[in-house]
């Protein structure tokens, strides 16, 4: 055999390796390849479709929520599903802790009774408290966003003796029987926080609120006393107040004094204004700079 035949079938069959190789990647391999992808690209178009699906849904979901929300807050008063004494009892706390107003009450159930349409539990309290405590409490208990009822209310009164603080006076000893409402069928499974509610409706006016007041209150802020005070000196805005124990006291217009407030200060007369509420007796008063024989 000819080197020239030898080389030549050499090249031949190396050429139909080459082919054949060729043919098996492209034609076996690279379809098991594109296969698989095919196969991948399928699983993650499923996965986008269920993908927007969901936030669709999330979407629709959050809208319903925004307009139960907004329901919510547009309603005066709502009936829950369900009702006990352990959500009456702490409602009735956070309705204290929002109102500021604090009263000492024993708690009690008495009975629950069922309508056609609507259910209630009875429950019974009796403490004692201020009187404006109890007027608020009250206020807020039967025009909060829960639907609750007092049916009966028995106060007591009785006068204290002598030397009780300011404020403490008018206290009552007090009985009542307050009706809250449930209905099963309510889409209001669980009331959320007071803090989440709207701001409540204001207090209608105290008309026993009495308008001027047996006892003053106490200076527990150490405020200057005007009673003998004495005016110092002046500037357009600052007064200088001796407090009659040897202290001196800084004062500009609106800061408070013991019962007033500096309300004016007239440096042309050498004299500074205040406004004093006495329990409910209102006076103006004022102090001028006492000059010298030198200064006169």
């Amino acid at each position: 055999m000819s080197y020239a035949l030898r080389n030549s079938l050499f090249t031949a069959a190396l050429l139909l390796l080459v082919i054949g190789a060729g043919i098996y990647w492209v034609g076996v391999r690279k379809v098991e390849h594109l296969n698989a992808l095919q196969a991948t690209y399928a699983e993650v178009r499923a996965e986008l479709e269920t993908a927007n699906s969901v936030l669709a849904t999330h979407d629709s979901t959050q809208a319903e929520l925004d307009a139960l929300k907004e329901r919510w807050r547009t309603q005066d008063q709502i009936v829950p599903a369900s009702d006990s004494p352990d959500q009456t009892l702490a409602y009735l706390d956070e309705l204290q802790k929002q109102t500021g107003r604090r009263l000492d009450f024993d708690f009690l159930f008495k009975v629950r009774e069922d309508y056609e349409q609507y259910s209630t539990n009875i429950y019974g309290i009796r403490g004692t408290g201020r009187f404006a405590s109890l007027y608020a409490f009250l206020w807020y208990l039967e025009h909060g966003h829960s639907f609750y009822t007092v049916d009966r209310l028995q106060l007591t009164f009785r006068e204290p003796d002598s030397g009780v603080q300011s404020g403490d006076w008018l206290r009552v000893q007090f009985r009542m029987v307050v009706r809250a409402y449930f209905q099963p069928q309510s889409r209001v499974e669980d009331l959320p926080p007071l803090g989440d509610e709207p701001a409540p409706k204001p207090l209608a006016l105290d008309f026993f609120a009495p308008l001027i007041t047996r006892t003053l209150p106490e200076n527990t802020d150490g405020l200057l006393v005007i009673e003998g005070a004495v005016l110092k000196g002046l500037t357009h805005d600052t007064a200088y107040m001796g407090d009659g124990e040897g202290g001196l006291r800084v004062l500009q217009r609106g800061d408070r004094i013991y019962l007033g407030w500096l309300d004016k200060i007239d440096i042309l007369r050498n004299r500074a204004e205040f406004v004093m509420n006495r329990g409910g007796i209102w006076e103006r008063l004022w102090l001028s700079v006492e000059l010298s024989e030198t200064q006169r």
